[in-house]
């Protein structure tokens, strides 16, 4: 074989080398941004398209049971007969990372705060069963503040949320809206109702910057609504005002989730998550234990704007912390 045979098999090796380097580093580059957050992607969305395929195989949505939790919380079960039920608020949180376990900080909560998981109550702290994410919450210190306030005697969290969901991952028909049925059902067989809903989504979806990206968010929520209330659930839904992820917020989707409140289908303003300064965000999306507490304070308002226009208010509320 001469030279100039053994150099070009020699180019040609190199060159397969190269190519499929720049192949696996890209690649990698992909599943880190896919992986990002619990495996799902605040970049393009259009990744997303298999998302339910990937992460919620088949028609089930399984859920790690407490033994198997990898981050090794221990978590102490109660008696529904120890649970004051006068005056109790029952909120089934739905949404993305914002209001599942993806907050700087865990918090432990003080009051008499649970989580509903699997059949069975629990004394509630971060990170909430149920929900993805292993750090910290908005809703143990929201429960807090809703005692501490005497807007509640008692709260339970429901927290089903997904981190990087898009709306119409939780749209009638999907394993996610399947769910939401599911955890009503639940519930629902210990003769208590959910009182209140609180619904935290938006990022994944503020990356088209479209009009009619937004007037499909609109028609997607309305069933998503429309749906519970043929459940049978008439609580009232509080959707935030929530697009803003690594820079990026949009003005279609925000002008969307305010024009879906409606007092007639009692559906009501949740907090405006984007008026949050980056500063409060300890990872360039997530809020760092300052920003959850912000946030709690933000849910907070919007809870007593409803109960004072519904005079449900306790006139020994105290004021805001």
């Amino acid at each position: 074989m001469t030279f100039k045979k053994i150099l070009q098999i020699f180019c040609i090796v190199v060159t397969c080398i190269i190519i499929v380097f720049a192949v696996t580093k890209t690649h990698t580059k992909t599943e880190i941004l896919m992986n990002k957050n619990n495996g799902l992607s605040f970049g393009d969305t259009s990744q997303n398209e298999d998302i339910e395929k990937i992460f919620f195989p088949g028609s089930g949505f399984n859920r790690l049971s407490i033994k198997d939790m990898s981050y090794g919380p221990s978590y102490q079960e109660i008696d529904l007969k120890k649970i004051n039920k006068d005056n109790l608020m029952v909120i089934l949180t739905l949404g993305q990372s914002h209001s599942a376990n993806f907050g700087e900080r865990k918090y432990k909560c003080k009051e008499r705060v649970y989580f509903f998981y699997e059949e069975k109550f629990y004394l509630a702290k971060d990170p909430i069963l149920g929900a993805d994410g292993d750090k910290g919450s908005v809703w143990t210190r929201l429960g807090d503040d809703l005692i501490e306030n005497d807007l509640s005697d008692t709260v339970i969290f429901i927290n089903i949320c997904v981190g990087g969901s898009r709306i119409d991952m939780w749209r009638p028909g999907t394993c996610l809206h399947h769910k939401i049925l599911e955890s009503i059902d639940s519930f629902e067989n210990y003769n208590l109702k959910i009182t209140h809903i609180f619904w935290h989504q938006g990022s994944s979806d503020a990356w088209y910057h479209s009009s009619t990206k937004a007037l499909e968010y609109k028609h997607t929520f309305s069933e998503i609504v429309r749906s519970i209330r043929d459940y049978g659930v008439e609580a009232p839904i509080f959707i935030c005002q929530s697009t803003y992820s690594y820079g990026n917020s949009d003005y279609f989707i925000k002008k969307a989730q305010k024009d879906l409140v409606s007092m007639d289908r009692n559906i009501f303003p949740g907090p405006d998550s984007d008026s949050i300064d980056y500063s409060y965000r300890y990872d360039g999306v997530h809020f760092s234990d300052k920003g959850l507490e912000i946030l709690s304070d933000l849910w907070l308002e919007k809870i007593i704007e409803y109960y004072c226009h519904y005079n449900l208010f306790k006139s020994k509320t105290s004021i805001i912390h």
